[in-house]
């Protein structure tokens, strides 16, 4: 599958998310954008219905462009870091739309997973997500700030490094018990 389908199918994932997006994206009906982030580039229109299709239109009304480079370091950092990096010219109503939609399209990740487990399981699924990843930020936080002062104490206290070692195993046994669900409930 090309990147270009790929980022399609994302950002339609998550616009069927939010009717309020796609209700911004179609008051610009039929107009046309390029992503370049060399070597891809990504054409597409917006349609009647606020999605994005595939589109190849030479001229766009707004052209964006993001080094790959640069998207591929602040993917971690949020769509703030990354839209600050992109040069986005053009139509400016569009712009305007397109930017805010971009920096604050959501997934939804516990209505997806519930589909597959339940409610219930994709509720703590999630949670324990959130913390997992809350608790690798902090620890970032940490090792940055460690490393910046040379300081020679530890980045983290062994009551923190328990904590984050037993949160990992929950992590893991929640993982597991959902791989079992979805071997039951996926033909092979």
């Amino acid at each position: 599958m090309s990147a270009s389908r790929v980022f399609l199918k994302i950002i339609n994932h998550l616009l069927a998310q939010s009717g309020s997006a796609r209700a911004r994206l179609a008051s610009h009906a039929d107009r046309h954008v390029q992503i370049d982030l060399t070597p891809f580039r990504i054409n597409f229109s917006i349609t009647k219905e606020g999605f994005i299709a595939a589109s190849t239109e030479s001229e766009p009304e707004v052209p964006v462009s993001i080094l790959l480079s640069d998207a591929l370091a602040n993917a971690g950092d949020g769509p703030q870091a990354l839209m600050n990096k992109a040069r986005i010219n053009g139509a400016a109503d569009l712009t305007d739309t397109l930017a805010d939609v971009f920096l604050h399209l959501n997934w939804d990740a516990e209505e997806d997973i519930s589909r597959l487990v339940g409610d219930i399981a994709a509720h703590r699924i999630v949670q324990t997500g959130e913390k997992f990843v809350g608790l690798t930020e902090k620890l970032a936080h940490r090792v940055r700030e460690r490393l910046s002062l040379n300081e020679t104490a530890p980045v983290v206290s062994k009551p923190q490094l328990a904590a984050f070692s037993a949160d990992i195993q929950t992590l893991n046994a929640t993982l597991d018990t959902l791989e079992k669900r979805l071997n039951n409930k996926l033909p092979e």
